[in-house]
């Protein structure tokens, strides 16, 4: 019975994001040119190695995996579809499919279908050929290593990734910056808090110079900067990108907005650890404000209470044991 709840749980978690990847695919592909064919004509259009071919079976794999009690069919299919890839020529292709692949079953937390596919497709030839696109893998792989708790296998795949993104895009972009980011907060996640802001703040050193103070990736740099700072107890550092991003995100996403709360409580937490407590309690308020207008599921005003009694119980301003109103 679980096995089967397992399954069809594995079916409609792939629904979101594989829905998306095939709409995206429609899209893109070219539209056929409306002429009269020989059936033998039509049959030599699309061989079974093509890559019209390969992407038809690949997308087919994926439609048939969200059909309720068709997951392993449609795995299987994928699979065999991939391994077609893989005997073929087209080492572009075969690259990004094994890696857009192996992301898919990643972000839907199906991590055995994941780590399955990834280990294949770096057996492949189309992985020991010049292919940009194997920045893409190695990155997308070192993510699962990463879910997986393998620090090795993380950090491994995260260095293969960052040389070859600066080999094919240069050692000042975005592709770079992306994926030291993931590199850093990585690490800092495995508790190498200290290497971590030293990728980091290199990382947005480069970011500021090269896009700018306003560009949406320098202030989430800045945001997961400061997130490390607070770890090692550096809320005066922390606080200076915190007060930026806070700023930032108001002026893209609006007042009322979660990114925005986040902020917020970031930017309380850095006062009440310098024990500024007027400040601290000023944004856990405005976390508070805008949970009420968020109406969202969970304890956010809950969590935002707690927190303004906390403050004030450490400013002497509300013993713990006063009622609150």
């Amino acid at each position: 019975m679980n096995v089967v709840i397992s399954r069809v749980r594995k079916s409609l978690d792939l629904m979101r994001v594989v829905a998306s990847v095939l709409a995206t695919s429609v899209v893109m592909l070219p539209l056929p040119q409306a002429q009269a064919q020989t059936p033998g004509q039509a049959s030599q259009q699309a061989p079974a190695d093509s890559e019209a071919a390969l992407k038809a079976r690949i997308d087919a794999a994926y439609r048939l995996m969200m059909e309720v009690g068709r997951f392993d069919d449609g795995y299987a299919q994928l699979r065999a579809a991939l391994l077609d890839a893989a005997r073929s020529d087209l080492y572009e292709f075969t690259v990004e499919s094994y890696s857009n692949a192996g992301a898919t079953f990643l972000n839907n937390q199906i991590l055995d279908n994941a780590e399955e596919i990834f280990a294949e497709g770096l057996k492949t030839r189309a992985m020991q050929q010049d292919v940009a696109k194997r920045a893409d893998f190695y990155l997308n792989y070192a993510m699962l290593k990463q879910a997986e708790k393998d620090y090795q296998g993380f950090v491994s795949m995260c260095a293969t990734a960052t040389n070859l993104y600066a080999r094919y895009h240069g050692t000042e972009s975005p592709e770079l910056m992306y994926a030291n980011d993931v590199l850093a907060t990585g690490i800092a996640a495995f508790g190498q808090i200290a290497a971590a802001i030293n990728v980091d703040q290199r990382n947005l050193e480069i970011a500021e110079r090269v896009l700018g103070q306003d560009d949406r990736f320098t202030w989430k740099l800045q945001n997961n900067l400061a997130d490390m700072l607070r770890q090692i107890g550096a809320p005066t550092r922390a606080l200076q990108y915190d007060l930026n991003v806070l700023e930032k995100r108001i002026g893209y996403y609006g007042p009322n907005h979660f990114n925005v709360l986040v902020s917020a409580n970031n930017t309380a937490q850095d006062y009440l650890d310098l024990a500024k407590y007027d400040e601290a309690l000023r944004y856990f308020q405005q976390d508070r404000d805008i949970a009420v207008v968020l109406k969202q599921e969970g304890n956010l005003i809950e969590q935002a209470d707690a927190w303004l009694l906390y403050t004030r119980a450490l400013s002497g301003a509300q013993p713990l044991d006063a009622p609150t109103l």
